[in-house]
């Protein structure tokens, strides 16, 4: 009967754990997929987009077009979507080219130099926690 249950501790500190890792990934998953809209920036001469420090490409404070070079570089003067030529332009106005971001702007900091701990810490932390629950609920 013991056998049993430890097998069914041990199941379920598991199966949390594996909720945890998956919340946390759906947490920190779309803060690193979208742009960030609070920081965007007017482009001058195109007043309905903005940009943002990161180089999205914004249209009417809602609708992300995606990033100023690859954007630059799928349009052209054929492209029949004319608000995606005007999106294009405006990325040429703020100073993106197909080959990256504009030249005044200053480079990212890697996430190691910004002083915050990288975010994959968390899931070594809580795959260790969780390890050592689930360790000491099955010990006899």
């Amino acid at each position: 009967m013991s056998i049993r249950m430890g097998t069914t501790k041990l199941l379920l500190s598991t199966v949390v754990l594996a909720m945890v890792l998956a919340i946390t990934l759906a947490v920190i998953t779309p803060a690193f997929a979208q742009p960030d809209f609070n920081n965007a920036k007017p482009v001058p001469g195109y007043p309905e987009f903005e940009i943002t420090d990161k180089g999205w490409i914004i249209q009417g404070g809602d609708l992300a077009w995606g990033k100023c070079p690859s954007l630059v570089k799928q349009t052209d003067e054929h492209t029949e979507d004319s608000d995606q030529v005007q999106a294009a332009r405006a990325c040429e106005a703020a100073g993106y080219t197909a080959k990256g971001p504009p030249t005044q702007q200053k480079p990212q900091a890697p996430l190691s130099k910004t002083g915050g701990p990288p975010i994959i810490l968390v899931p070594i932390a809580l795959l260790l926690v969780g390890g050592l629950l689930i360790r000491k609920s099955t010990a006899l």
